[in-house]
């Protein structure tokens, strides 16, 4: 009967001008502008071609309305039988909280040895039919102790794979001491309700790495009766022990290696393995699909929605307030990456840092690397001078057995002018070594100005610290006369974002004192790096709906997945260090600068780990705060956190000032 009804119209339409192709447009996604499409010349269609396609369609439609009608029609107005269509969205929220409510009683109940079935309407029956796939997980003193999936639309799925989580935890009881009681009660439960299994045929696992959102979808393979999937949990906390994910590329020749029950076929490398030979030689189906993920972040807490296993965070708590409580937290996680006593001794006594902190087992990399050190500690200087202090005159106690190299010096020289006098009872400036490691630091700086072979990064940060220096040593400051000239004049503005922030700290640092209003000589070299910087900023239109997270990140298309990382943090301080200075942030300019910068800020914020993440982390407390390395890679470098930290300082101090 659409049909029927359609056709008439469709001939008056097809007799005027709003058929003429000339009419037709569509829109770019990119410049969200219209553009014409196919134009040709003319305009309706002739009313006489107009009736034979309008009879035409007329015939046809009695044809496919006769065919379409049951050879039994029921009573009029009886409802025919229709099989419901499984929706390619996940199930809703509500349903999910739902189906989480009767996982959790079930969990608490703890009767893994319960047969009895699903009972007819109830969330776990009306979950399991709206789902292509459910997946529980429990975990137990940041440790995941059960998992279990199953292919939904049967009324049993999801109850199966409560009771299959359940089955896999007691394995972990019985070799634990921790009673039935206890156990259940303190286990933490994650709920992924996927959406319909959507047949997937990439191109090869390279393009599955760039289209599958990592996090967000989950992928899988099928042979036969046999099917293997990877929920987005599960990739993002594949290797524990190393922190490291599992790329949707990987997951899928995973997910095919399984469902073939042939560990050869997991070679990504193997071309006998490409996607579309492994679909065309040996029946593999592949899948990708999207989920709802509840979970708790403590067992007595509620169920909490998460995205890409956090939140996504949004513009408006970028406030000056709440950066300021965010810069805390930063430098309490440095100052808690500060350590005494490491296993494997360090060069300079027994001070160390954590370099990396893997969140997923609690586990980090010991480092006594004056680089990383010094960076620490010129994050930390002003909110946190005590540890800035102790890992300064680590640093300078170090340089007996080892000089220090330019990136170490330049950063030494900016933590030491930058931490108060009075930081406590045994001051850097008066510690063992301290003369010798600063006129090291001006030594190796000075010479590396003139090493065309060592990095814009590693130049720049030396050039820094001797600017800084210079404050206090009136001797530096003839030396440093046309030393930024120099090192700018073969620098390309596509290069100088390696060179941040230390380009526009050394820039104010070397202007005249006496004339702190006075133009910067760099201020049209950094204005047009800065408006080149935001094109690489991603904005909501680039990310789509799979990306609210990633807005604010900057994008760099040289990487092999080219979404935004930490590597915006290390491009950010200079963006941020620009507002704060008058003389590159003009009055006028300010509003229009706040308003780039804040995505920017709010996408700094999103890379931290925090609460939502307890569900995730081993040790959440330890892991609070710090800087991932990714949104799907859990990792934390201290040299983001220290970067971040720095980002955060300058932009509150730009928004704190003045403008003049």
């Amino acid at each position: 009967m659409f049909l029927t009804n359609l056709v008439p119209a469709a001939g008056v339409i097809l007799g005027t001008t709003l058929f003429s192709v000339r009419r037709v447009v569509v829109l770019s996604r990119r410049s969200n502008t219209p553009r014409r499409v196919g134009a040709t010349s003319g305009n309706a269609m002739p009313p006489a071609i107009a009736c034979l396609v309008f009879a035409i369609l007329s015939l046809m439609t009695c044809s496919l309305a006769a065919a379409a009608e049951p050879a039994n029609p029921a009573a009029d107005g009886a409802p025919r039988d229709r099989t419901p269509v499984l929706d390619l969205a996940p199930p809703d929220a509500r349903l999910a909280l739902e189906a989480f409510n009767d996982v959790q009683s079930l969990i608490r109940a703890w009767k893994p040895g319960d047969t009895s079935p699903v009972v007819a309407g109830s969330a776990f029956d009306r979950a399991s039919r709206a789902c292509g796939a459910a997946q529980v997980t429990l975990r137990f003193g940041g440790r995941v102790v059960g998992r279990a999936w199953r292919v939904g639309g049967t009324p049993d799925a999801l109850l199966a794979a409560a009771r299959d989580a359940m089955h896999a935890a007691e394995r972990f009881l019985h070799e634990s001491d921790v009673k039935e009681s206890v156990f259940a009660s303190r286990l933490l439960i994650g709920l992924e309700l996927a959406g319909a299994l959507v047949p997937y045929a990439p191109a090869s696992y390279d393009d599955a790495d760039l289209e599958v959102p990592p996090g967000i979808d989950g992928v899988g393979a099928r042979v036969n009766d046999t099917t293997r999937l990877m929920f987005p949990s599960s990739m993002l906390t594949h290797n524990p022990v190393a922190g490291l994910p599992q790329s949707p590329g990987d997951a899928l020749v995973a997910a095919a290696a399984a469902a073939l029950d042939d560990p050869v076929a997991g070679l990504r490398a193997d071309p006998n393995n490409h996607p579309a030979k492994l679909a065309k030689d040996r029946a593999v189906q592949f899948y990708r699909f999207s989920v709802t993920h509840v979970s708790q972040q403590s067992p007595d807490a509620p169920a909490t929605f998460l995205y890409r296993h956090g939140r996504v965070v949004a513009e408006r708590e970028v406030t000056l307030d709440a950066m300021k409580q965010w810069g805390d937290g930063v430098a309490d996680f440095l100052a808690a990456r500060v350590v005494t006593n490491a296993a494997q001794p360090p060069k300079t006594d027994d001070i160390a840092i954590e370099s990396i902190f893997n969140p997923l087992g609690g586990t980090a990399t010991r480092s006594a690397d004056p680089a990383v050190m010094s960076l620490a500690a010129l994050a930390l200087a002003e909110r946190k001078p005590e540890q800035a202090g102790t890992l300064l005159r680590a640093v300078a106690r170090g340089t007996v057995k080892t000089r220090l190299r330019p990136a170490a010096a330049g950063a030494y020289l900016i933590a030491i002018e930058r931490l108060p006098a009075a930081a406590n009872a045994e001051s850097p400036a008066s510690a063992e070594g301290v003369e010798r490691a600063l006129a090291q630091a001006v030594e190796a700086c000075e010479q590396s100005l003139a090493q065309e072979n060592l990095s814009l990064a590693e130049r720049s940060l030396a050039l820094a610290g001797l600017a800084r220096r210079a404050r206090s040593d009136a001797t530096l400051r003839p030396r440093l006369d046309g030393k930024l000239a120099a090192l700018l004049s073969t620098t390309k503005v596509d290069q100088l974002a390696s060179a941040m922030p230390w380009i526009v700290m050394a820039a104010r640092d070397l202007a005249p004192q006496s004339s702190p209003d006075a133009p910067l000589a760099v201020a049209p070299l950094l204005g047009e790096w800065r408006e080149l910087a935001y094109k690489f900023v991603l904005t909501a239109d680039d990310a789509g709906p799979d990306g609210e997270d990633l807005v604010g990140g900057m994008v760099f298309t040289k990487a092999r997945v080219p979404l935004p990382s930490a590597q915006t943090v290390r491009v950010a301080p200079g963006l941020a260090a620009m507002l704060a200075d008058p003389r590159l942030t003009p009055a006028a300019d300010r509003g229009k600068e706040i308003v780039r910068l804040v995505p920017v800020l709010r996408f700094t914020r999103q890379l931290m780990g925090d609460d939502i993440h307890a569900t995730l982390f081993a040790d959440p407390l330890r892991a609070k705060w710090g800087v991932r390395n990714a949104l799907w890679d859990q990792r934390m470098n201290t040299d983001a956190a220290a970067l971040a930290l720095i980002t955060l300082d300058e932009a509150i101090t730009g928004l704190e000032a003045k403008p003049r």
